[in-house]
């Protein structure tokens, strides 16, 4: 999922020994620091229908976004959906939703850096900073 997962979908990728296609996703959830709706981009979905999906993120905090993403993945029909995240904030969670692969949990606090942001800055980052 655009823009926060780049980086960590990038290393994931050049670590896979199979054939697979990428197809970008966009969601918004954040304004500055505060949680909002998930707002999704115009970026169409391929058809996915028969197909193993994994979706990669870099963060669920309340869920809501990864489920509204599941649910339209479900709708078209694929073999499967596995979802893995970098990193999940369990105390923000307002949803649950499946995490079949998680690098670990962090405390609820707004994080920046290994493509993860606050209005864009802060995505350059090697490391993970907590904003304060």
């Amino acid at each position: 999922i655009l823009n926060g997962a780049f980086m960590f979908a990038s290393d994931l990728l050049r670590r896979i020994t199979f054939q697979c296609g990428t197809i970008f996703y966009k969601y918004a959830s954040y304004q500055d620091m505060e949680r909002t709706l998930p707002k999704q981009n115009t970026i169409r979905i391929d058809d996915i229908s028969r197909r193993d999906v994994i979706i990669v993120e870099d963060i669920v905090d309340s869920g809501k976004t990864m489920k509204d993403l599941y649910e339209r993945i479900g709708h078209q029909n694929p073999n499967s959906i596995r979802v893995v995240s970098f990193c999940n904030k369990p105390d923000a969670e307002e949803v649950s939703v499946p995490i079949d692969y998680l690098g670990f949990h962090i405390r609820n606090d707004f994080v920046v850096g290994y493509g993860m942001d606050c209005n864009n800055y802060g995505r350059h980052l090697r490391a993970v900073y907590v904003l304060d």
